[in-house]
């Protein structure tokens, strides 16, 4: 069934129940340490908590945050002793309320569902779950599935998912730039066409009988117009509004889950957090519609031309009070040889976060992007041809010769896309992808932050969010799943595209 935010009026279809629904992360870890501390320290009337392993019942003294059991002394010790549990972390009732349990939630252990017996300790890349060592060998076996140790992985997760929210946070006050400006267009339009009326009633109060039935006919339609313009302004604010919204709850769970989730937990919910990120982005990318134009009734003063040509009493005139505020969408698609901006939007917000797939040149184009660097993969691309001198934002990408839609391309500010790099895995993160600029060798970015450079990048996980140039005169090498560009002579199929902007 589906059930309908009453926030963001957004409609979630739920496929098991409310139970699918995701965790709140930041109140199950309050109720959790709420829980820890009520067994530590008992409420009025309440009994002391006992040994959960022994059957003396004698008062707890310790706490395993692995296995998540009160124990009494001799249990402890004995716990400390046997080879399955020495490593656990056994703590003292007094070391917990100290720390008011949150130590003993965060090494608190995440066991398998499908084997109880073995601790969730692994992230699988291909299947984007947590898998323990079982799963590794039935139903997660290399070489089909990639997998890593989960607390490298989940400091990735936990450090992309930060900057895609700063990249959101962004666009948001973009957003509420908008809504100033078009609550204000309200105002002034509303003030204007007022005015407007009040001095067509004054002088259609001087003209002959004929003259009011033209009264009649104006008025309606200059009541007509007041009402389209402040309904079009208020539903366009409404989008705008929404979006804020979806964004607010957006960035704030995910700032509660990357700042009060274990490791373990984070992992098990980023792909939905991710998928959430997108949606909202998405709709965010779907304001496209400019504010409505807006047309001004002007009258004559003159009244003498007015009453030999009463029809013409009252025409419109377009204003430039209310500017356009959001990108415009275009459909078309652009050439290699028409890649040029002559009416690039003045006010845009920042560029998405992360590796993008499908944009379109021509939308680009159009959000104030300029060309910096065109050339086929086989061309010998230098530092030079990479940095414009000037422009805020660096976007790279590659496409198709002919097409209007890149492969996939990535944007950050221009001095962390041309920052030198190491070589090997020396990466750097900004705007939610990874750079490196290894200078004499390569250039490039990826979706994660494991890279294997040699002349470029050639490793093998999220294949289809590298893109990777020789940069030691020659030409080359990688767009996405497609490697060995631009090698075999006359093989020109694949360009790549430099982008600066303001």
């Amino acid at each position: 069934f589906a059930q309908q935010c009453p926030s963001c009026r957004k409609t979630t279809r739920l496929q098991e129940g409310l139970e699918s629904l995701m965790n709140n992360f930041a109140l199950l870890r309050v109720l959790d340490m709420i829980s820890l501390n009520n067994a530590v320290e008992p409420l009025d009337g309440e009994e002391s908590s006992v040994c959960e392993e022994c059957t003396a019942a004698a008062s707890a003294a310790h706490y395993c945050a692995e296995c998540g059991e009160f124990l009494c002394t001799d249990c402890a010790g004995i716990h400390r002793r046997m080879r399955a549990t020495a490593e656990h972390q056994v703590m003292g009732l007094a070391q917990l309320k100290a720390e008011g349990g949150l130590s003993a939630l965060r090494g608190r252990r995440v066991m398998c569902r499908n084997h109880p017996r073995e601790e969730l300790k692994l992230w699988c890349e291909t299947c984007k779950e947590l898998v323990c060592r079982d799963c590794t060998i039935i139903d997660h076996a290399r070489p089909e599935h990639t997998y890593g140790f989960a607390m490298e992985a989940g400091e990735q997760h936990r450090a992309a998912l930060r900057s895609r929210v700063e990249g959101l946070k962004g666009r948001m006050a973009w957003a509420r730039r908008a809504v100033s400006e078009l609550q204000k267009a309200q105002q002034h339009a509303l003030r204007r066409d007022t005015r407007a009326m009040e001095g067509l009633r004054a002088r259609f109060k001087e003209i002959f009988e004929a003259v009011r039935a033209r009264e009649a006919e104006v008025l309606e339609e200059a009541e007509a117009h007041v009402t389209t313009t402040r309904d079009a302004i208020a539903a366009q604010e409404q989008l705008l509004q929404l979006f804020l919204r979806s964004g607010e709850q957006c960035c704030s769970f995910i700032d509660k889950a990357t700042e009060s989730a274990s490791t373990l937990e984070l992992l098990g919910a980023s792909t939905h957090m991710l998928a959430r990120l997108a949606e909202v982005e998405q709709e965010q990318s779907c304001l496209q519609t400019a504010p409505p134009t807006d047309e001004a009734l002007s009258f004559a003063d003159d009244l003498a031309p007015l009453l030999s040509a009463i029809k013409a009493c009252a025409s419109r005139q377009r204003s430039t009070a209310c500017t356009a505020i959001v990108p415009r969408a275009l459909g078309h698609s652009a050439s290699a040889s028409s890649l040029t901006s002559d009416d690039a939007d003045p006010d845009l917000p920042p560029p998405l976060g992360g590796v993008q797939y499908g944009l379109s040149l021509q939308e680009l184009l159009q959000q104030g992007w300029q060309v910096q660097y065109h050339q086929p993969y086989s061309h010998p691309t230098s530092l030079a041809d990479l940095d414009p001198g000037r422009g805020e934002w660096l976007l790279v990408g590659a496409r198709k010769r002919g097409h209007d839609e890149l492969i996939l391309a990535a944007a950050a500010r221009r001095e962390d896309v041309l920052r030198r790099t190491k070589g090997g895995s020396d990466v750097h993160e900004s705007n939610g992808t990874f750079w490196y600029c290894w200078e004499g060798k390569a250039f490039g970015f990826a979706g994660s932050l494991k890279v294997t450079l040699s002349a470029a990048d050639t490793e093998h996980s999220f294949p289809e969010s590298r893109l990777s140039w020789h940069i030691n005169g020659g030409g080359g090498w990688r767009a996405g799943r497609e490697t060995h560009l631009g090698e075999d002579v006359g093989s020109d199929s694949f360009e790549k595209i430099v982008f600066f902007r303001t």
